[in-house]
């Protein structure tokens, strides 16, 4: 990862811990560990950091931003899923003011364009294009803050790599013709059309033509 990439990175989680509450931030992080069925240990050592440290920040204590970072890394988390509000009596919510698309294979470096605002599906495409991403994705705000459903909307330009999670996932077309990578086999859909597989097989997205498909992505942990 470039350096300006690692700093903008920290830069986030500085930001993201002014609004989230070390004991709230710690609760989240506790429960995302859970769901991938890792211990204290085993995540410590992913991270690269003591297990005393990975113990006091899931009590709710603080920690520098990039030892917080080190542990979103180790599991896979962007920190838009740990700034969520709490439900409206019981109800989460995803609003078309919320909308920010990012790069999803470099999330942590911030909104596309970083404009605090929803993208006009023109600006999306001009950044698209120039800054040469294969798959904007925008994180959908609709998730229960230690829930196991995690929502997203995916525009797929090119082919992905193969990539593995937990749990299964479900995907929806919304617009265009779409490409699904499952265990190395390709299966077209059309809008209208949905697959669902186990995260843990090799899979990948792509647009089955020249122009770009739009898909919901549901992701279901265990």
């Amino acid at each position: 990862m470039a350096i300006d990439d690692l700093l903008n990175e920290e830069a986030s989680i500085r930001d993201l811990l002014t609004r989230v509450s070390p004991k709230t931030l710690g609760s989240r992080i506790r429960r995302a560990r859970q769901v991938q069925g890792l211990s204290l240990r085993k995540l410590a050592s992913m991270a690269a950091i003591s297990l005393t440290t990975m113990m006091r920040i899931e009590q709710g204590e603080e920690a520098r931003p990039m030892t917080i970072l080190k542990i979103f890394r180790a599991l896979g988390l962007h920190q838009e899923t740990m700034d969520l509000p709490e439900p409206e009596n019981g109800a989460a919510l995803h609003r078309r003011y919320e909308d920010r698309w990012y790069d999803a294979l470099a999330p942590g470096a911030g909104p596309l364009g970083g404009k605090d605002r929803p993208l006009k599906k023109s600006e999306r495409a001009q950044l698209a294009e120039k800054l040469d991403i294969a798959t904007p994705l925008l994180m959908l705000r609709n998730r229960l803050p230690e829930g196991k459903i995690v929502p997203s909307i995916l525009e797929l330009r090119r082919k992905t790599a193969p990539t593995t999670h937990h749990g299964e996932e479900m995907v929806f077309v919304l617009r265009g013709l779409a490409a699904i990578y499952v265990n190395g086999k390709k299966h077209i859909l059309g809008a209208g059309e949905a697959i669902t597989f186990r995260g843990l097989d090799p899979h990948g997205y792509g647009p089955a033509t020249s122009d770009p498909a739009l898909v919901l992505s549901v992701q279901v942990n265990p």
